[in-house]
């Protein structure tokens, strides 16, 4: 299992997009910065995942569907400051193959400073197939 770990430098940074595989699942990532006048700095976080990379089950109406853990974690040279897990669904489609991907964005504050993050997928569907 890979593990990608992305270095943030919050107040003055630059991540460019980036395209990771392990596995099945084919994940894009990209992130931005904002800081804005007399709030808290903030990160967004946008991924998509191919929607051809994972595993589609059917629901109980006959629609097929898949499903994504999502972890993120972000710490500094002092521990973790914020990590979060949820899961991702797309939406329900009536036939396979499927030509569409599944895409989130996470907004995150976090104070000026050096981070670092790690991101991680799992297919729900396929027990074997994770990403982090």
């Amino acid at each position: 299992m890979k593990k990608i770990i992305t270095k943030i430098f919050l107040g003055s940074f630059l991540l460019l997009p980036v395209c990771l595989s392990a596995g099945n699942i084919k994940a894009y990532f990209s992130s931005s910065v904002f800081a804005v006048p007399g709030k808290s700095p903030y990160l967004e976080t946008y991924f998509s995942i191919a929607g051809n990379s994972v595993n589609y089950i059917k629901n109980e109406v006959g629609k097929y569907f898949a499903e994504i853990e999502v972890n993120i974690s972000i710490k500094d040279k002092t521990g973790i400051k914020y990590a979060d897990r949820y899961k991702l669904r797309s939406r329900d489609v009536d036939s396979l193959p499927v030509k569409f991907d599944i895409a989130d964005m996470q907004r995150i504050n976090l104070a000026n400073g050096n981070y670092e993050m790690l991101l991680t997928f799992k297919d729900i569907n396929n027990a074997n197939d994770s990403f982090k």
